[in-house]
């Protein structure tokens, strides 16, 4: 694997494996704080990783700022907003303060900025060539998906025996390994950048260019926007439902999430599939008669994203 492609493949496990935790943590930590479904949704609707406001409106002006001063910036700048969002929840569990949420979800959502750059890297780390890019996005997305049921059921433990502040500190710890690496192992892939000169023929950015689709995608924008509403539905509370619903433990809830990817994703790999059946028929009162639809929420991200960023990325040249 190419340089760049073995320190996204490491930072994906390491982000991966906090990844899976939050998972599990995060919404019934935000319940434990004294908030209802409905203002847990809303959190959800202001900063989720997957379908959160902030993190839709930033991911434009990350790519506009990815085309314009480099890729590893914007990468390194994505870490440093996770670290701060990581910090804010902390701060909330230290203190108890549900207002603490707000900034912590908001920077999640922002923590997308290095999507886009990500991307770019990873295609471009292989010389934007179709074969090549579905191999390295494959290995990615494997990567940043093994810690998934180890360590989902691993915070339920900690949840359930320890806090949840501790979570959040793993975190931390984890996203600054991983901004460690940015800074001493990522190499940039954009031309003028390795000049140290901003970019200076960069797409203007319009209104128009944010809301409309690139021409031959529009099918495949179509088939997110669909995703992100069934999922929506359901999935962004699904977790805070299995504890304030059924009752569920840390650890029974991390059985269930365990099973499947998780859609809370890394930075790098927005992760599509999850079907609205699929998720509510895993809400139900037993943990033990969850696992059948669990494991199938994971199955469709873990066959189409891969195959659709290097299609996009072909397409785009």
């Amino acid at each position: 694997m190419h340089g760049n492609v073995r320190v996204l493949a490491l930072t994906g496990l390491l982000t991966g494996t906090y990844v899976s935790m939050l998972n599990t943590a995060l919404q019934p930590f935000a319940l434990s704080l004294g908030l209802g479904l409905t203002s847990l949704g809303l959190m959800q609707a202001l900063g989720n990783r997957v379908g959160g406001f902030s993190g839709a409106i930033i991911q434009p002006f990350a790519g506009r700022l990815a085309d314009t001063h480099g890729r590893r910036k914007v990468v390194i700048g994505g870490s440093l907003v996770s670290i701060s969002s990581m910090s804010s929840f902390l701060a909330a569990a230290v203190t108890h303060a549900w207002p603490l949420l707000i900034p912590g979800f908001l920077l999640l959502g922002f923590s997308l900025l290095r999507s886009p750059a990500s991307q770019a890297i990873l295609a471009e780390s292989v010389k934007m060539e179709p074969r090549k890019m579905g191999i390295v996005f494959s290995w990615v997305f494997f990567f940043n998906s093994i810690p998934g049921a180890l360590m989902a059921f691993v915070a339920g433990v900690i949840v359930d025996t320890i806090g949840y502040y501790l979570v959040f500190a793993l975190a931390i710890a984890i996203e600054s390994v991983n901004l460690l690496l940015y800074l001493t192992r990522l190499r940039e892939t954009r031309e003028g950048s390795l000049k140290g000169e901003p970019r200076r023929d960069a797409p203007t950015l319009t209104l128009r260019s944010l809301i409309e689709p690139p021409k031959g995608f529009r099918g495949f924008f179509a088939t997110f926007a669909t995703d992100a509403f069934s999922f929506g539905i359901t999935g962004n509370i699904i977790y805070g439902m299995m504890v304030r619903q059924f009752g569920y433990s840390g650890t029974e809830s991390a059985s269930s999430s365990g099973r499947s990817t998780s859609r809370l994703s890394p930075p790098s790999i927005p992760q599509p599939g999850c079907s609205f059946g699929s998720a509510r028929r895993n809400l139900s009162p037993s943990p033990s008669s969850s696992p059948s639809s669990s494991s199938w929420v994971g199955t469709s991200p873990a066959t189409f994203s891969t195959s659709f960023f290097s299609l996009s990325s072909s397409e785009s040249r």
